[in-house]
């Protein structure tokens, strides 16, 4: 399960964060994307609905992150939504920490 040493390593490991005020992806209504070529998680930050939306889409990436960096195939994005709002609902704090962890900007709105 995604916990803060579990995003530490990853941060060790050189995984960035980017909080995108554009979506690049070929779906323009997609919240975040992990980019395994660049070992980046994106955020898309016009396409938050909320502050809740904005930490499990950040914990919704960093599952993802953090399967390919212990070499597991990839889960279905749907369980992989399931688990991150599992995560976020046990562990609230954790989006908080990773915002840290990355000195993330994060718009007034959303915080």
């Amino acid at each position: 399960m995604l916990n803060i040493e579990k995003v530490c390593r990853l941060y060790s490991a050189g995984v960035d964060v980017k909080m995108r005020r554009k979506c690049s992806s070929d779906d323009p209504l997609n919240k975040g994307l992990w980019d395994l070529s660049l070992w980046e998680v994106n955020v898309y930050i016009p396409n938050m609905e909320s502050k809740e939306d904005l930490y499990i889409t950040l914990i919704h990436e960093f599952i993802h992150a953090q399967k390919d960096y212990s070499n597991h195939r990839q889960g279905e994005d749907r369980l992989v939504e399931e688990l991150a709002q599992k995560i976020y609902h046990e562990n609230p704090n954790l989006p908080l920490e990773i915002i840290e962890l990355y000195n993330l900007k994060v718009p007034k709105y959303l915080r």
